[in-house]
């Protein structure tokens, strides 16, 4: 997506590192910024540049859900980046409603205070670090006529835009200390280690986990849930819908997800249950969906009753894919509706429930009827573990207690014997 959008931008983008010597309004200060880059610390100076000159970066996660969102509701291919205001325009409509009073504290701040941390830009203007930042001074500058404002940010050198991956990995290191740290949803951050990692294949998955300091086992663990996700929304025919995602709150279910499936070794039966998990969180026949795919991984993965509520679980996943995909219809239009239709449609969730309370009532069924086996088991069990020559050195109210307990016992197990006829 980012490549074609700055291709179409990039004859209207100055070079700055180029101009920034010429360009009176581009004006050098006496401050630095220290960043970890290309393996050492390099200090880079502080440059005070107008607004105008600056855009933000679609390659960052969150903004990149949001343009894809954006697309999809307007029904574009690319935003057109020929008109650079037009777009900043869109990207800091939402910045501001992601967060409206987080901007408000640091516009207040800037306005009293001056920005006090730099920003990272590329050569061509695009933000790196700073968006908030570069967002409350574009509004305090709309909102202040004839009063210049200006975004104090260090250039990197030229060539970096053309490096995907040590940008990937500074701006992984500036999310991990951030002092004006964005909160980035669960999805924005399964979006992210999927670009890096499968799409752009910017990093390995060992060089995620070194840079986010998290353990690789817990990395695979997101690129897995990522790579549901992208699965997923392949499903119900909305790809690289990353946006609906975020809505449907997803990335708890989606945890679950994988731990279901990794219990599964055979691999046809785990693409099969999968299908039946995605088409369970799309349907979401009842309140909490973490809590209700967890239910349903938990039918699918019992040993009695797992093979047969598969087989009727997947009937409703083929009626589900045939009614998102109707036959000898406008391919978009009819998509679109049908995604409407079968996301609400009352009687698939109905069937959908149903069916998980059937076998949940099965399986707790046999669990009450084992029950009683289980307890006479372990009750004999016990009894066999009794020493009987201690007994014998007990004292006479020990003895006493000990008769009390047993003809206790003894007189317990009598209903049982007349249950079963013995």
């Amino acid at each position: 997506m980012g490549d074609l959008l700055f291709i179409m931008g990039r004859e209207k983008m100055k070079n700055l590192n180029q101009i920034k010597d010429s360009d009176p309004r581009i004006i050098k200060t006496e401050n630095n910024r220290k960043l970890y880059i290309d393996g050492q610390n390099r200090n880079f100076p502080v440059y005070s540049i107008p607004l105008n000159y600056l855009f933000y970066n679609d390659k960052n996660a969150r903004i990149a859900t949001f343009i894809n969102k954006y697309k999809n509701e307007n029904q574009l291919d690319d935003l057109d980046m020929t008109d650079v205001e037009a777009y900043n325009n869109i990207i800091e409509k939402f910045i501001v409603d992601s967060n409206p009073e987080a901007i408000k504290k640091t516009k207040i701040n800037i306005n009293e205070n001056t920005q006090q941390i730099p920003g990272i830009i590329l050569a061509d203007g695009r933000i790196i670090d700073g968006n908030r930042r570069f967002t409350c001074l574009r509004q305090l500058e709309r909102e202040n006529p004839g009063k210049v404002y200006r975004f104090e940010t260090v250039i990197l050198d030229d060539g970096y835009e053309n490096f995907g991956k040590q940008i990937k990995l500074l701006e992984l290191q500036i999310q991990l200390g951030a002092e004006e740290r964005v909160d980035y949803s669960p999805i924005d951050k399964l979006v992210d280690i999927y670009s890096s990692i499968v799409v752009d294949k910017l990093l390995t998955i060992e060089e995620y986990a070194h840079t986010t300091n998290i353990k690789l086992s817990k990395a695979k663990e997101l690129l897995m849930e990522a790579q549901y996700l992208v699965e997923f929304l392949k499903f119900i025919n909305r790809p690289g819908d990353y946006y609906y995602a975020l809505e449907m709150k997803l990335d708890g279910p989606l945890a679950d997800i994988v731990k279901i499936l990794k219990k599964e070794k055979d691999e046809d039966r785990r693409e099969q249950s999968k299908l039946v998990l995605f088409n369970n969180m799309f349907l979401r026949p009842d309140g909490d969906i973490t809590r209700y795919i967890r239910f349903v991984g938990s039918i699918l993965n019992n040993k009695k009753e797992g093979d047969a509520f598969l087989e009727e679980q997947l009937e409703l996943v083929c009626k589900t894919y045939e009614k998102l995909n109707p036959e000898n219809e406008n391919p978009v239009v009819d998509k679109e509706s049908s995604f409407i239709n079968v996301s609400s449609d009352e009687e698939l969730k109905k069937s959908a429930r149903l069916s998980k309370e059937k076998f949940e009532n099965r399986i707790n069924l046999a669990d009450k009827r084992q029950e009683p086996i289980d307890l006479i088991i372990k009750a004999k069990n016990t009894i066999e573990a009794i020493d009987a020559s201690v007994i014998q050195q007990l004292g006479a109210d020990e003895k006493d207690k000990l008769k009390v307990a047993v003809k206790d016992i003894l007189e317990g197990v009598k209903p049982i014997l007349e249950a079963l006829d013995v």
